[in-house]
């Protein structure tokens, strides 16, 4: 994996990482992250599936804030989708989701 705006190491398995609170450790989980992520976003507002906002009529699909994800979809059926190719994205490197973390709230009009 090329992780951008990063220097290259030498490789190591996923459990030999930094250590949680290491210095370094959130500013790579965010590059990482941005790696996994940026492409889906991408899909996502090219496939229609972003929630506009109504007064600056602005797509907006996620956002994060250190490992906590918030899906913005126009519907159930869009949010079930995001949230399926977003499983997808992360186990293909090895992440998961906690199920019991997995929260779902719904508004409209």
């Amino acid at each position: 994996m090329n992780i951008p705006h990063s220097a290259a190491s030498s490789e190591f398995g996923y459990q030999r990482g930094l250590r949680q609170g290491d210095s370094e450790s959130s500013p790579q989980f965010d590059d990482v992250m941005d790696y996994i992520l940026l492409p889906l976003v991408e899909h996502w507002e090219k496939s229609g599936l972003a929630f506009v906002l109504p007064d600056s009529h602005h797509a907006i699909t996620l956002s994060r804030m250190a490992d906590t994800i918030y899906l913005f979809a126009r519907g159930i059926v869009q949010a079930d989708r995001m949230l399926g190719d977003l499983l997808l994205a992360l186990w293909t490197y090895g992440l998961d989701i906690h199920e019991k973390s997995r929260q779902f709230l719904m508004s409209g009009s």
